[in-house]
């Protein structure tokens, strides 16, 4: 699975030529992908520890997160990091690289298979 995850950034660093018109956007993708994730992660630590706090002193506990970017989908954090994983193999697809999308096809697949299963 790490080999074709990595297979977009091997096209990317030999066989990128030429700078192509839609690479800002893609690395505006990236960054957004990176964010998302980032303020996901940073929120359920937040609901976590608040919950370990709210058991300590006897309190009940909430169940579910759902405020911040978790009142809109249940995993974000696992969205934020498939659109970096999709963005960057964008970067293989404008170096004509076609094929090179199957690990980061192959990842979601995988990501989607253990969601379902833990919820």
């Amino acid at each position: 699975m790490l080999v074709g995850l990595t297979l977009p950034f091997y096209s990317a660093y030999f066989n990128k030529t030429e700078f192509h018109i839609i690479e800002p956007f893609i690395i505006l993708i990236s960054l957004i992908g990176i964010l998302i994730g980032h303020f996901a992660d940073t929120q359920l630590e937040t609901y976590m520890n608040d919950n370990r706090k709210l058991k300590q002193n006897n309190k009940q506990i909430r169940p579910i997160l759902y405020s911040g970017l978790w009142k809109y989908s249940r995993h974000p954090n696992y969205f934020g990091e498939q659109l970096w994983w999709w963005s960057f193999s964008l970067f293989s697809v404008t170096a004509k690289d076609y094929w090179m999308i199957v690990g980061t096809a192959f990842n979601s697949f995988i990501l989607a298979i253990v969601a379902y299963m833990t919820e």
